[in-house]
């Protein structure tokens, strides 16, 4: 089947919210395809909900959800999730957040590795984020590793190797978040509990993380800056 549809969880950025969608277009551009794509919409303002419908002008696989009242971030995401795997004939997702920027060949990185991976049994997830420091090595693109951790910040997942998520998950928050973050609880109470649990990673990252301000577990830019944001991205040599 190896059906992919692409989901994106927006609040209330919506300068991030138009980074987020100029590069989910750029990198289905890049890598030349295309899936049908969902976003699911924390309602917040009426921009962010205007800089998806001006998205779905263009692209008329779009389907928007509105989600109001807000559902908070991790019912939100669960939702996005768990509605796009539940599609009959679609066996894959691509998650994406409003502060997790694809690279150029972010798409074209998760397809090839949900290929390659689709037949192993511990590999549940793919990640497309790793806190690249040094200048990018161009002989490293292909380059990854696995490891017995979860990282949420742009990810693909299988439908057939999603139950360890799903059935885990931290639903029960609200739109103030007062709540574990739903990907620190599925790392360190799910994933690091069970060794043969693994995630694909890429050396060099195909994501940035821009979310330096107004998130939900973010303490200050500066701390952003020095822990979430990739000095380089795959990006940079592209």
């Amino acid at each position: 089947m190896n059906k992919t549809i692409i989901t994106t969880t927006l609040n209330k950025r919506p300068d991030y919210t138009q980074k987020a969608l100029d590069a989910i277009a750029e990198s289905l551009s890049w890598s030349k395809l295309n899936f049908p794509k969902m976003f699911f919409i924390d309602y917040a303002n009426d921009k962010v909900v205007s800089l998806a419908e001006q998205f779905k002008e263009k692209y008329d696989d779009t389907t928007i959800v509105i989600n109001d009242p807000p559902l908070g971030c991790n019912n939100n995401t669960y939702t996005a999730i768990n509605t796009a795997l539940r599609i009959e004939n679609f066996d894959r997702v691509i998650h994406f957040e409003d502060d997790t920027i694809p690279t150029k060949d972010c798409i074209d990185f998760f397809v090839r590795h949900m290929n390659l991976y689709d037949d192993n049994p511990n590999v549940f997830s793919i990640t497309g984020y790793n806190r690249t420091v040094d200048f990018p090595d161009v002989n490293e693109m292909q380059h990854t590793e696995k490891q017995n951790h979860f990282t949420c910040w742009g990810i693909c997942l299988w439908k057939k190797k999603s139950d360890v998520l799903l059935d885990n998950w931290i639903k029960d928050s609200d739109h103030t978040n007062k709540t574990m973050s739903w990907d620190s609880h599925l790392n360190d109470n799910v994933v690091t509990k069970d060794e043969n649990l693994l995630q694909v990673k890429p050396m060099i990252s195909r994501i940035q993380n821009i979310g330096s301000e107004g998130g939900s577990w973010v303490p200050s830019p500066m701390w952003h800056f020095y822990n979430h944001r990739s000095p380089f991205t795959s990006n940079d040599i592209l």
